[in-house]
C-alpha cells in the first residue's frame, strides 16, 4: 500500500469521492475505518481545497450541532419510554 494514502474523515473520504477519486480500499485499524486513495498531487490538491473550503467547515459545523440535537432527542425519548415501562 505504499502508493496509496489513508484517510480516516468521511468528510474528506466522501469529498475526494464527490471528486472523482476512487477509495481503492477500506479497511478498519483499533476500530477506525480508514479509506485508502491512490497517492497524486491532484488528491493533495483537493485535500487542501477542501481543508480551505469556509463554506464547507460551517456546513460541517452545523451538520454536527444537528446531529447532536438528534441524538438528545433520541435519548430523551428513550428516556420517556423507560419511564412509561417501569
Amino acid at each position: 500500500m505504499e502508493n496509496l494514502y489513508s484517510v480516516k474523515s468521511l468528510y474528506v473520504a466522501a469529498y475526494l469521492i464527490n471528486k472523482g477519486f476512487e477509495a481503492k480500499e477500506v479497511t478498519e485499524k483499533n476500530g477506525k475505518v480508514l479509506f485508502w486513495f491512490e497517492k497524486s498531487e491532484s488528491m493533495f490538491d483537493i485535500i487542501k481545497e477542501y481543508r480551505e473550503n469556509e463554506n464547507l467547515k460551517g456546513f460541517i459545523g452545523k451538520l454536527h450541532e444537528v446531529k447532536k440535537m438528534v441524538w438528545k432527542k433520541k435519548k430523551e425519548v428513550e428516556a420517556l419510554r423507560m419511564l412509561h415501562f417501569a
